[in-house]
């Protein structure tokens, strides 16, 4: 199921990335939409191998982010950064994208959703959502003692995919709010913003095995040095920005 969720979130991506791409004068817009599924499986699966070579090298035998890895966010910067690749002006291909990033996301996450395999803390709210016998939801609890293993549910815990899906959708009307309306750069910036806090935030909510360091998830550290990143990138926008009106001036 959660491999049926994955195509149909990466068909949809595409369609909407084509139609972006053209909208937005991307050049070889198939071209774009293939980088963009490439990159998408391939930082899926590697960032994982390339996380462990780098603790290997600087952490010796520690390891502060096992186990897991954050196969969402190795998905979504590799899809961004074949995307930038595949592009003559890497501002608007990633403006163009933003939206498919949206769908991405807001489909995978109601996949993870659906099969329970990113589930939250348990929860006493009406939002809160049961799984069945088997799920890793109901496994964990049992292993906890919170429920016997002969219960027909889990107890209620909070949707934390359901949140993040919602915040694909953030993505997608903001992505598609700004086209042309901002200059180049700053949609994807501000999308890029949105999901690292957001994912932020929602990672309190969630209670799966997360790999982990100290008293944050690694795709909460991911998330501050994306945080980093893009506030330097906005930095550099407006400091090219000041730097042409005087030129023009002049």
């Amino acid at each position: 199921m959660l491999f049926l969720v994955a195509q149909l979130a990466a068909l949809a991506a595409a369609a909407l990335l084509l139609r972006g791409g053209l909208q937005a004068s991307v050049r070889r817009p198939a071209l774009v939409v293939a980088a963009m599924m490439a990159g998408c499986a391939a930082g899926g699966a590697l960032l994982h191998p390339l996380l462990r070579v780098a603790r290997g090298l600087f952490a010796q035998s520690a390891d502060p982010f096992a186990p897991g890895w954050p196969t969402a966010y190795g998905a979504l910067v590799g899809a961004a950064g074949a995307v930038a690749l595949a592009t003559r002006d890497r501002r608007a291909g990633l403006d163009a994208f933003l939206p498919a990033a949206g769908l991405l996301v807001f489909f995978g996450r109601l996949g993870c959703l659906a099969a329970g395999c990113c589930f939250g803390h348990p929860t006493d709210h009406a939002w809160g959502v049961t799984y069945p016998p088997g799920s890793p939801a109901f496994v964990q609890q049992v292993m906890g003692g919170a429920i016997h293993a002969d219960a027909a549910r889990s107890l209620p815990v909070a949707p934390a995919a359901g949140l993040e899906a919602l915040l694909g959708l953030g993505l997608v009307v903001l992505g598609l709010a700004l086209r042309g309306r901002v200059r180049p750069g700053v949609p994807f910036a501000a999308g890029a913003l949105l999901y690292a806090i957001g994912r932020f935030v929602i990672e309190w909510w969630r209670a799966d095995p997360r790999p982990m360091a100290g008293p944050i998830s690694l795709p909460q550290a991911i998330s501050l040095v994306i945080v980093a990143l893009v506030m330097a990138e906005l930095g550099w926008l407006d400091g090219a920005t000041s730097a042409s009106r005087d030129c023009h001036r002049t």
